[in-house]
């Protein structure tokens, strides 16, 4: 069994290697016969080379060329023969030699003269036309009646425009024989603009107050507000009121976001001791800009986004109208006195980044999750 599996594997190297030798002797064959194809073509474009030369023929506009330039050699010599007088066939004779004797001609110059026989003669009267794109020359006359002819058809129109369109609206119409119409039950629509008078002004911003404000911090109408600081039993936001409706030197609109913005910070002002000029520094507070008080910081509309009154001596509860301070990021009332529970209305501004209240005796739990 040795032995025969020992001489199958030999038998099948031997078929394996017989096919390639099969193989490499057919690829062999097929780069003879190629290459024996090769330089067959090779020999016959070398023939034709031989042919062509003995001829002295040339293929395409070349040949053209070369038949006229033998005819005008002919022409040279008087007759139409193709023998010179010195013997021997024009055709037989090398181009170079009939280059030599023609005389040299430039194409540029040759093409520019059969354009210029070619060309038709042109009419006088559109010759300016065509050089200049302008038909003649204009004096200094004729251009001075062109832009008079020019204003007085402006000044036409506009007089014509004038007359039937609108020139009688100085004068007043006659009135109408009939009555107009009697006015609707209804009134029109609202007027565009709002009401600004200082009754429709209070109203309004005690609405807003009131909705700011806890309850029972202020009274029922504007006008109990006033007095509120000769009145000892006066809540910081009724002081505060009465201070923005009509003491307050700027007389900010109720609908401006900032009038809202500075109630605030004046509720703050009279809640927290700055009133009671406990703080260390109240700079400005309670005249002139609310962003030239001392402590506030505001960006390029007047918008409050900065307090702050660290070691300030600042006392008190943080008031709940602090949430009107829309544009707030950053707050530091650090290292001061403020009292109580911190509520979430009073810290519910939108776009507080950055609280600051260390070292303060505040009480009671931080109300992270209600702060929205």
């Amino acid at each position: 069994m040795g032995k025969k599996s020992k001489m199958s594997a030999e038998d099948a190297l031997e078929k394996k290697m017989k096919s390639k030798r099969k193989q490499a002797k057919k690829a062999k064959s097929m780069e003879n016969a190629l290459e024996a194809k090769i330089r067959k073509k090779k020999a016959a474009e070398a023939e034709e080379e031989k042919m062509e030369e003995s001829v002295g023929f040339t293929s395409g506009q070349d040949d053209e060329e070369y038949g006229r330039k033998i005819k005008a050699k002919e022409a040279e010599a008087g007759g139409s023969h193709l023998f010179t007088s010195g013997g021997g066939d024009v055709r037989n004779r090398p181009r170079q030699q009939l280059q030599q004797n023609q005389p040299a001609v430039d194409p540029l110059r040759a093409a520019q003269q059969e354009r210029d026989a070619n060309k038709k003669e042109m009419n006088s009267r559109f010759q300016d036309l065509h050089s200049t794109g302008q038909w003649g020359a204009l004096g200094k006359v004729e251009k001075y009646c062109i832009c008079l002819l020019g204003l007085g058809a402006i000044g036409a129109a506009i007089y014509f425009g004038l007359r039937f369109s609108g020139g009688g609206a100085g004068k007043t119409p006659s009135p109408t024989q009939q009555p107009t119409k009697s006015p609707t039950a209804s009134p029109s629509a609202a007027p565009s603009m709002e009401p600004t008078g200082p009754s429709y002004r209070a109203e309004y911003a005690f609405e807003l107050m009131t909705a700011a404000s806890p309850k029972l911090t202020l009274p029922q109408t504007p006008d109990e507000l006033v007095g509120a600081s000769n009145d000892p039993s006066s809540t910081p936001q009724e002081l505060a009121a009465e201070f923005i409706l009509y003491d307050d030197e700027l007389e900010i609109q109720a609908r401006d976001p900032r009038f809202m913005e500075r109630y605030a910070l004046s509720v703050f002002y009279y809640q927290n001791g700055g009133c009671e000029l406990s703080w260390f520094t109240s700079t400005n507070w309670g005249s002139g800009e609310h962003c030239n008080w001392h402590g506030v910081v505001c960006n390029l509309q007047n918008r409050v986004v900065e307090i702050n009154l660290g070691s300030n001596n600042v006392s008190g509860k943080l008031p709940v109208e602090f949430s009107q301070l829309l544009e707030l990021g950053t707050m530091d009332l650090s290292n001061n006195r403020l009292s109580g529970r911190v509520s979430s209305e009073s810290l519910s501004m939108p776009k507080m980044f950055t609280i600051q209240l260390n070292s303060n005796l505040l009480t009671g739990e931080f109300p992270f999750i209600e702060i929205k």
